[in-house]
């Protein structure tokens, strides 16, 4: 299930997010020393996705559970902290990677130039037709939606076949894949639920973002 607003006439949980004017650039705390990073052909980080963005910031002190980037004979990946042997002295830290950008539809190229000021625009493109909401639970884990994620949802983009939405189904709200070839909605450990009447899609799910340090709230 995720905390979202209801468009139905249901109390809004997230109006404190509104509330407060959460802003996405808050991800960003060194402007000057945090950059995106893509997942290169020999990093195996299961955590991150090919089109993933992790932004790294280069100006935190690694901390133990930290994932961090690290380049060695100059290929770059994101590992734990923990696995670092204080006797890789080819081994270079650039940065702790601090929040994971999943795009669940058309992914973004990486930004240029200020991405404190640019990141919310470029996350949350409507704020008419978009909200954010917080995930709770791991059902949908295996589409990157971790439980605590903040989703980004887009009620004007149109709904399809195989896309995560926010539905209304079965007296609650939940975070599904529509399977609608099958009629069905599916989460990300195997379960299908037919889809039964009252019945509504809320907003597709187009971005998710992982913090790996709580930097938003």
């Amino acid at each position: 299930m995720i905390a979202m607003s209801g468009f139905t006439g249901f109390e809004n949980p997230t109006k404190p997010y509104l509330e407060n004017n959460l802003d996405l650039g808050e991800l960003i705390h060194h402007p000057a020393a945090t950059f995106v990073y893509i997942k290169s052909d020999t990093d195996n980080c299961g955590l991150i996705g090919s089109s993933d963005w992790v932004i790294i910031d280069a100006a935190l002190t690694p901390e133990a559970k930290d994932l961090v980037l690290v380049e060695q004979f100059g290929e770059q990946a994101v590992i734990p902290l923990s696995r670092i042997n204080a006797l890789d002295s080819e081994l270079q830290v650039i940065g702790v990677a601090v929040a994971i950008i999943r795009f669940h539809q058309n992914p973004l190229p990486v930004p240029t130039g200020n991405l404190q000021a640019s990141l919310h625009r470029l996350l949350l493109p409507s704020s008419e037709t978009s909200f954010i909401a917080v995930a709770q639970g791991n059902r949908m884990m295996p589409f990157g939606i971790h439980n605590g994620s903040l989703t980004v949802v887009e009620r004007h983009v149109d709904y399809k076949d195989g896309d995560i939405a926010i539905v209304y189904h079965q007296n609650q709200f939940a975070c599904r894949q529509l399977n609608l070839s099958a009629g069905t909605l599916d989460d990300g450990v195997g379960k299908q639920v037919p889809i039964t009447r009252p019945f509504a899609v809320e907003g597709v799910v187009t971005k998710t973002i992982l913090q790996l340090r709580h930097l938003v709230s």
